[in-house]
């Protein structure tokens, strides 16, 4: 008896690149006494979906095949009369916008008593020229018996995504080869975009980008070590963004160039590095956002190429340590412990004004090593709170 329990997403929203589908079916062997054998295979019903989908996941005993390795096949000895049912576990990650409700898994189970299974399982002549695709092997291959059908759902709602590639690393290339059901001529400066972006490469912003204001919350999610750049001439605007990792995992940082502006607003911006770095030259404000478990929050780079000023402005921001970080990206240096090591950190600047300029605006910094860092730099800061600093 099989009993599909539909699936769910390991952090409670679906983030193409990001998010791994999570699939429970519960599976009772009513001839535990005589075999406690249950053969299982699992797989996208659709052979076209399957290139969506990587790093299949089983239970103790799957052996993945076919195309895109996304097909499941074992079989698992731990049923017995006392314990008849048992939960068994697949997952995928997505890498794409692609999934929808329309997408379906097929699920089969059998053993020894079962009846005679009717063949459907891919050989090598599934695969072609796919590189990583391999057949199945063995018995179990054989044969495939009762599918049963899971759907898998989003709940995206009418959002649409871009993602940053290895060939689509700039604002123009994504929007001129990933439509993703928008209209011809949609530009990344329409502030209405219903788009979430998935960071997997370095994101060169080659054109202004706004988005936000389109009355719900959209998300910025950036592979661990990656990084958004901001160059001269561009003006990137945010505002109800959700700006946050891949996996738990910390990307590296916004960079503002010399030239380049970033202004974001009522934003939540967490397992960042440095989570905005600013050149020499650039522009920053951030209004009523919170940096929340980044290794530093803000960082002035006074190293950088640049040649201008520090134009900065922060007004009723929250700078928060909750007492676990994100684990570090391959190289990162240095590591994080448990709590940031600064909400701003500045680092050989002339000066920097960090005070909140206007009526009723307060920067704020809880629970870090350090709230300011300050490196053979010069500034001025008013209307500020710290509170529980480890140093």
């Amino acid at each position: 008896m099989i009993t599909p329990l539909g699936s769910s997403f390991d952090n409670g929203i679906y983030i193409a690149g990001c998010t791994r589908v999570v699939f429970d079916v519960e599976v009772c062997n009513l001839n535990a006494a005589d075999d406690p054998v249950v053969n299982f295979y699992f797989g996208p019903a659709n052979d076209f979906v399957s290139q969506f989908w990587t790093d299949a996941q089983g239970p103790q005993g799957s052996q993945t095949f076919g195309l895109n390795d996304a097909f499941m096949i074992g079989s698992s000895d731990n049923f017995d009369e006392e314990n008849n049912c048992r939960i068994l576990t697949f997952s995928y990650m997505s890498t794409t916008f692609g999934p929808t409700n329309a997408d379906f898994f097929a699920f089969s189970a059998w053993n020894a008593n079962s009846p005679t299974c009717q063949i459907v399982v891919p050989d090598l002549a599934f695969c072609g020229s796919t590189p990583n695709c391999q057949p199945c092997s063995g018995p179990l291959c054989d044969q495939v018996c009762d599918e049963n059908i899971i759907s898998m759902t989003t709940n995206a709602g009418d959002a649409k995504g871009f993602m940053s590639t290895a060939q689509d690393n700039t604002m123009t290339a994504m929007f001129t080869n990933q439509t993703n059901g928008f209209s011809a001529g949609n530009s990344p400066n329409d502030c209405n975009n219903i788009a979430d972006y998935s960071i997997m490469e370095d994101l060169l912003v080659d054109v202004d980008w706004c988005m936000g204001d389109v009355g719900s919350r959209r998300t910025i999610s950036i592979q661990e070590g990656k990084k958004i750049i901001i160059p001269d001439g561009v003006t990137v605007s945010w505002r109800d963004v959700q700006i946050t990792s891949c996996l738990d995992i910390f990307w590296d940082a916004i960079v503002v160039q010399d030239g380049g502006r970033l202004i974001v607003r009522d934003c939540d911006i967490d397992n960042g590095a440095n989570a905005i770095r600013v050149e020499k030259g650039g522009l920053l404000r951030v209004d009523n956002c919170n940096f929340s478990d980044n290794y530093v929050g803000i960082l002035l780079d006074g190293n950088s190429a640049g040649s201008g000023f520090f134009d900065i402005g922060l007004r009723g921001n929250s700078f928060l340590g909750t007492g676990s970080l994100a684990a570090p990206y391959a190289g990162q240096s240095p590591e994080p412990i448990d709590l940031p090591h600064a909400g701003v950190h500045l680092v050989n600047v002339e000066f920097a004004n960090l005070s909140a300029v206007g009526n009723n605006f307060v920067n704020t910094f809880d629970n870090m090593y350090n709230g300011v860092v300050s490196q053979n730099s010069s500034f001025l800061i008013g209307e500020a709170t710290f509170s529980n600093m480890v140093r």
